[in-house]
């Protein structure tokens, strides 16, 4: 008997090991499963963690170890999992226990790993102060001489200016970018700061721009005071100041920039077209040379692909003399053989031989020829209206870093884009220009790309200008800080295009009456002092078509703008002192018209009536705001199936509900909105696209018998949202329910269900997405997103069904969000056989839905 209880220990030790196995060998597939669930969790946790590194890296942080490490260890777990998977797919009856304790292993350590990445205090700390910026730069072909001299004299005590002098597009800029980077890899200075001058000095943007890289938030706004504070702060690091683009000479005592000396250890380096600006700066100097014909020709080939040069000999010899005509000069090397990529035909190439030495020997003047070289780039375009887009980029400042979408707007504005269906197909031939004008190496990426921005060369832009500057021409004075408009003998007849932007005009003299019957552009923007404009100022330019006044501090628009009628565009967004705008009804051929953020702050919101802005017939794009919801309701009544397609309303004052509808596609509203749901609104049947946010009272998203009335007393007319192809809803905090039956009935495509997107946000009252018994099928449904929803207890999806009655098999589902994990797990499915396959996502933890739902600032600025 004295055995018999460490016997039946025994074999309950073993029963117990029996158990485990079994269950390894049987419940192996299902482990799996949730063993790949787990790591897609994991992965997703990992992706939202790289976007936060980045954002903190954006800021200048530091990652912590403890990051990195779990992102190793991502890594690691990927790996082993693969092995795994591997391991599965040929899995012996014999070996399933063995594989099913290392799957139940391996679910404990991912999900370890998926906690440890919450990182609640952060993912990064602060970093010491960067030394300066990195600048993006291509190779640097030959020029090695140079760079080494440049170098020494930073490193040395010969000299504490240096000046770097050659014609345009030689590649100073390039150098020097070599240089600012290799200089912050050393660490051998304090601080290095890059400048860029441009041609019209502007002393105050300068200090500013020396400031801001100095790490000072502000100057002193005293004349004398200002350049003192500077120089104290550059005194205080050993610092490379590198001034690009210098034109002229200044005094650096004006500017607040110490002189380097052997005592202070700094440096200031100068990049200049003029040997003279050099030696007058005290500098020393060095001259960058043309390219020799061997880095020449490696330049253009890195650039147009040596691989099908290089395997036809008389090709490479024709290649070699097309080289030639460059000079040595590599931002023509790059620019032409940008617009020779892709081309293998011989008799292409010797046509484009003579082309360019019919071109060069026709000119002796220095820039001129540079110009001749560069404009057979240009003519390859070959599309005027691809010119027209090109030559438009010069009316900004020089240096300026255009965002994409900004110059793609004007260039819809000047009907420089062929007429398409929509504006968002515009906006991406737009893009495909703007793409071709890059390829060609015509405009180049800004420096800091973050938002899509475009740059063009200052001598590209040059020669833009040298081409307007005959015939109907532009006249640019733009970004120069100008205090007042040029004369009017300047104003000549033969004006095409007129930008002034980016000055500091505080009004214009009513002395000044432009007899310009042929301009049809105007650029005034950004003239932020600009208070006034007279109402002479527009009497004699009638043929005028595009007028941009936005973020300047107007009050009153002149009536004589109401005798524009050819103009297309109107653009006074951000003009926040605007009380006035004259009569529209007379502006017959106005296609866009912006009053986004007129709202005066002490008073009220500059509001147009609905009937006044539906006799603009032609408008395609509108930003405004009316009184109250009446005006908006004759509004939407008035213009029934017309235009315009885009546009964003606001409604009330001082701060109004702003709606938003882009091609018919978005809706905001701010959440002091009337609780009653929208009223019928015909025009809106075409959104195929709706968000709603912030609407704190909301409860019903139509009510019945009103938005969807049609459906009953005209079966012909299709329902408002009856085109709805993706929903939002984002912090209504009062929604209960999305839509019952007849609502729903009322939208045939939600029944057909082309609906592609449904995002369900922060909506704590939400019980229902539509009434029971009706689901909502699934066979376009792409992207399911429901988050903080926690009064919501069932999912009314359901597969398409084939003609055999079962389930469509591979529905076009990519993405499904569902947050809280803990809610995912008990709400309802009205069909099992979806919960089943949704299963193979996992249910992700709430990722930010800014992509999906931008605040309206950033929407639309």
């Amino acid at each position: 008997m004295e055995l018999v209880g460490p016997i039946l220990e025994v074999i309950k030790c073993f029963g117990g090991l029996t158990c485990t196995y079994i269950d390894h060998h049987r419940k192996l597939e299902e482990n799996m499963n949730d063993l790949k669930r787990k790591v897609n969790d994991l992965n997703i946790r990992k992706q939202d963690v790289e976007l936060r590194k980045e954002a903190e890296i954006h800021c200048r942080k530091v990652v912590k170890r403890e990051v990195e490490k779990w992102f190793q260890d991502v890594q690691s777990m990927n790996a082993e999992i693969e092995k795994i998977e591997g391991k599965f797919r040929v899995v012996s009856y014999l070996s399933r226990a063995r594989l099913g304790r290392l799957v139940c292993l391996k679910i404990k350590e991912v999900k370890a790993i998926y906690q440890q990445g919450s990182f609640p205090d952060g993912v990064a700390i602060e970093g010491p102060p960067a030394a300066g910026v990195t600048l993006p730069t291509t190779n640097l072909e030959g020029e090695t001489d140079v760079k080494e001299r440049i170098w020494e004299y930073l490193m040395g005590s010969e000299a504490g200016m240096i000046g770097v002098c050659g014609m345009g597009g030689i590649g100073k800029t390039t150098i020097m970018k070599h240089i600012n980077n290799q200089l912050l890899q050393e660490n051998r200075f304090e601080k290095v700061v890059w400048v860029t001058v441009s041609k019209e000095l502007n002393v105050v943007k300068l200090q500013e721009d020396i400031a801001r890289a100095m790490d000072m938030n502000s100057l002193p706004e005293n004349e004398i005071e200002r350049p003192a504070e500077l120089m104290k702060i550059l005194k205080g690091k050993r610092h490379v100041l590198i001034l690009d683009d210098v034109w002229k000479q200044f005094s650096l005592l004006n500017v607040g920039i110490p002189v380097p000396t052997l005592h202070n250890g700094s440096k200031l380096v100068l990049t200049s077209r003029s040997i003279e600006v050099c030696k007058s700066m005290g500098c020393k100097v060095v001259k960058v040379q043309p390219l020799s014909a061997e880095e020449s020709l490696n330049l253009f080939l890195n650039h147009v692909g040596r691989h099908s040069v290089l395997e036809d000999p008389a090709l490479l010899d024709i290649v070699k003399l097309v080289v030639d005509q460059c000079g040595g000069l590599p931002l023509s090397i790059v620019t032409i053989a940008g617009s020779m990529k892709g081309v293998d035909d011989i008799y292409e190439w010797r046509n484009a031989l003579n082309e360019l030495r019919e071109r060069v020997k026709s000119v002796k003047v220095l820039d001129t020829e540079i110009f001749e070289c560069l404009m057979f780039s240009y003519d390859r375009l070959g599309d005027p209206k691809f010119q027209n887009c090109f030559l438009y980029c010069s009316l900004y400042p020089e240096d300026y870093e255009i965002e994409r979408n900004e110059i793609i707007e004007k260039w819809i504005d000047e009907g420089l884009l062929d007429e398409l269906e929509t504006r968002q197909a515009m906006h991406d031939r737009g893009q495909s220009i703007l793409n071709k004008l890059e390829n060609n190496c015509l405009l180049e990426r800004a420096t800091h790309d973050f938002r899509g921005k475009v740059r063009m060369h200052d001598v590209l832009r040059d020669m833009a200008l040298f081409i307007k500057s005959v015939g109907m021409r532009f006249m640019v004075k733009a970004g120069l800080q100008l205090k007042e408009l040029p004369s009017e003998h300047q104003w000549t007849s033969n004006l095409d295009k007129v930008s002034l932007m980016n000055n500091s005009f505080l009004e214009i003299s009513p002395h000044i009456s432009p007899k310009c019957h042929n301009l049809s552009t105007l650029l005034l923007q950004k003239n932020v002092e600009l208070e006034r404009v007279p109402e002479s100022f527009f009497e004699h330019i009638h043929g005028l078509k595009n007028l941009d006044l936005s973020y300047t501090r107007i009050s009153n628009l002149p009536d004589s703008i109401s005798n524009l009628e050819n103009l297309v565009a109107l653009v006074l967004r951000n003009c926040d002192k605007l009380r006035y705008v004259c009569s529209l009804p007379k502006l017959n051929a106005l296609r866009k018209l912006d009053l986004f953020n007129t709202t005066i702050k002490e008073a009220t919101t500059l509001n147009i009536k609905g009937e006044e802005a539906a006799k603009l017939r032609k408008l395609e794009v509108f930003l405004g705001s009316f009184r109250d919801l009446e005006d908006f309701e004759d509004y939407t009544k008035s213009i029934l199936d017309q235009r315009p397609n885009n546009y964003l309303l606001a409604v009330g004052s001082p701060k109004p509900d702003y709606f938003y509808l882009d091609d018919g596609s978005r809706f905001y509203q701010n959440p002091k909105f009337n609780k009653e749901p929208i009223s019928p609104c015909n025009s809106l049947k075409n959104i195929e696209k709706l968000q709603l946010h912030g609407l704190c009272n909301l409860r019903e998203l139509a009510r019945v018998g009103l938005a969807f009335e049609s459906t009953s007393r005209n079966p012909t007319q299709p329902a408002v949202f009856s085109s709805l192809k993706s929903l939002y809803l984002r912090n209504c905090s009062s929604m209960k329910k999305l839509s019952s039956l007849e609502q729903l009935q009322g939208l045939q495509n939600l029944e057909e269900i082309d609906i592609r997107k449904l995002c369900l946000f922060k909506l704590p009252e939400l019980k229902s997405i539509c009434s029971f018994g009706v689901m909502v099928v699934t066979n376009s449904l792409q992207h399911i997103e429901i988050i903080d929803c926690p009064k919501l207890k069932r999912i009314p999806l359901s597969l398409p069904l084939l003609e055999n009655g079962k389930p469509f098999p591979h529905p076009h589902v990519e993405q499904v969000l569902l947050y809280p994990k803990e809610w995912s797990e008990y709400v309802e499915w009205d069909d099992p056989v979806v919960k089943d396959m949704l299963s193979r996502f996992g249910w992700t933890e709430h990722q930010s839905t800014s992509a999906n739902m931008p605040v309206l600032d950033r929407l639309l600025t």
